[in-house]
């Protein structure tokens, strides 16, 4: 395994996004996509936080004094920034693009999609993404770290063909910069 080293170039879209968007279901309130959205929120992040999700409702419940989930109270999302997918998107592409699927088959579409769309940064929070590619026997074994390196492999040749493409992850807690006031992660 040879990993492929990258310039830093385009890494502001990641450490210093105008905008992001969060791709996963926010069915559950334990999802990770929930989480990451009601994290960057409930930290203060200024700029458009978009969701694609397309078994979403209308609100994610949240407390906004400590960002912890509260059935009392919610906090309305603008239906202008939720669209069932991608291919909706009918404005500028966001910087930042934060994959919170539970699939490891979605990953790399999903990396494809963001790429021909043109946004080049990518942060991958999907936690289980190896673990549920492995047979149930072998999910606690070194079968799981040869899987791990196949998916990395996988991903970086799907974003080879992407100028000026970072990605961060897959099962990655994601990233935190205080002077954006942004928290985007799941931890």
């Amino acid at each position: 395994y040879e990993p492929i080293t990258m310039p830093t170039r385009n890494l502001s879209k990641i450490f210093e996004p105008n905008s992001i968007v969060i791709i996963g279901s926010t069915a559950s309130d334990i999802s990770i996509a929930r989480t990451a959205y009601r994290n960057i929120k409930s930290g203060g992040f200024g700029r458009p936080v978009w969701i694609v999700d397309d078994q979403y409702g209308d609100v994610i419940p949240m407390d906004t004094r400590d960002g912890a989930t509260s059935s009392n109270t919610t906090i309305p999302i603008d239906p202008h920034f939720v669209l069932p997918t991608l291919e909706a998107w009918g404005g500028p592409m966001p910087d930042l693009a934060i994959v919170a699927c539970a699939e490891a088959s979605d990953i790399l579409p999903i990396i494809r999609k963001c790429g021909d769309l043109g946004i080049r940064g990518i942060i991958i929070l999907s936690w289980s993404a190896v673990r549920s590619r492995a047979p149930i026997r072998h999910r606690r074994t070194s079968v799981v770290e040869d899987m791990a390196v196949c998916l990395d492999e996988e991903i970086q040749r799907g974003c080879q063909r992407f100028d000026g493409m970072r990605i961060l992850g897959p099962n990655s807690l994601g990233v935190l910069v205080p002077k954006l006031h942004l928290n985007a992660s799941f931890a």
